[in-house]
């Protein structure tokens, strides 16, 4: 459920789902895009629709920011990541399974909490090895899929 949730909007564009998300009684969005342009869009929209204070926007790779934001012990209910389509990071690795692998890793999605993964539908595989993240469902959408993932971390492991 969205309401109350603490949400972080990864690779965020426009911010239409963290926006998306405080209409529906999120507490709190904290967006994150690499984009000057997408962040300025953010702050904008969060200006016109007069929730800056329920909102975090940070510029710059997301990486970083997970590892700041586990740092200082932030926890999100749900995350909504939309990397660029079929983007690659390293040798045969889309940007959107380094989130997915990265959040398995982090104590930053809450236990119980949700990830939700937009990705180019040819892009999109089954992955083995992962630690806390439980695949729930993968959806397509004509050339888009989204994958849902549970995070199974116990509140003594995080």
């Amino acid at each position: 459920t969205i309401e109350g949730a603490r949400f972080l909007d990864l690779c965020a564009g426009s911010g239409a789902m963290g926006f998306e998300a405080l209409s529906r009684g999120a507490a709190s969005v904290c967006f994150i895009d690499s984009s000057r342009d997408a962040v300025s869009c953010i702050k904008a929209n969060a200006r016109s629709l007069q929730v800056e204070g329920c909102c975090t926007i940070l510029e710059g790779e997301w990486r970083f920011w997970i590892e700041k934001l586990e740092k200082k012990g932030e926890l999100f209910d749900l995350i909504f990541a939309d990397p660029p389509y079929g983007q690659l990071v390293e040798r045969g690795i889309y940007m959107s399974e380094k989130i997915i692998r990265t959040v398995d890793t982090s104590p930053i999605l809450a236990p119980g909490g949700l990830l939700f993964v937009e990705e180019d539908s040819a892009c999109i595989h089954p992955l083995e090895g992962l630690s806390h993240l439980q695949l729930r469902d993968t959806r397509r959408f004509g050339r888009t899929a989204m994958q849902h993932y549970l995070s199974t971390q116990s509140e003594e492991s995080v």
